[in-house]
């Protein structure tokens, strides 16, 4: 790791209302979930994804994906993950490199079978698996003729998304600091 780089440490906690307030909310079957896609970019659609447990990956996070015109959901059906959010920032216009990553706001949350986390427009997002792989059902937004592959690993510190809807910023290049997820 390179000697200029702050690392930031997040605590993992289990998934709570309350813990998930800043980045959107969790469903339960007394608080229903509403997503939502704005008019003229896409539909809502539900996808099943599985990530796998990449032994070379560090417990760290070098890059996060954002999104503004569309909510998106998490539910899991299988196995567990960590999702890590940072609030949106306050303007969501204009080059995603330099807006806003509050990385005092940082939260990492254990999704395990049957949990639902629904994040809003916006928000800082990024996944981890620690052993094993997490299947789940991704509700999130699609493009008519859209197939189902969205993220390509390329290593441990570089992801490639094929949907030019979601913008993925390096935070180790561009803010000189790394995640360092905290169990």
């Amino acid at each position: 790791m390179e000697d200029n780089v702050e690392i930031v440490r997040v605590k993992v906690q289990p998934l709570t209302r309350e813990g998930m307030k800043p980045y959107g909310d969790v469903l339960d079957r007394d608080h229903p979930i509403f997503p939502q896609v704005d008019a003229g970019h896409g539909a809502v659609a539900m996808e099943i994804n599985t990530l796998e447990h990449n032994s070379s990956v560090r417990q760290t996070l070098d890059q996060m994906a954002i999104h503004g015109t569309y909510t998106q959901s998490f539910i899991v059906l299988k196995g567990s993950m960590i999702m890590v959010y940072a609030p949106a920032p306050s303007d969501l216009t204009g080059d995603v490199e330099k807006m806003e990553f509050d990385y005092s706001r940082v939260g990492a949350f254990v999704l395990t079978e049957g949990d639902v986390a629904h994040i809003d427009r916006g928000v800082w997002h990024g996944a981890y698996v620690l052993s094993g792989g997490c299947t789940f059902v991704n509700v999130t937004r699609k493009d008519p003729g859209e197939g189902t592959t969205n993220v390509v690993e390329v290593d441990d510190e570089k992801l490639a998304y094929r949907r030019e809807y979601i913008e993925l910023v390096n935070l180790r290049r561009r803010d000189k600091k790394q995640l360092v997820l905290e169990l």
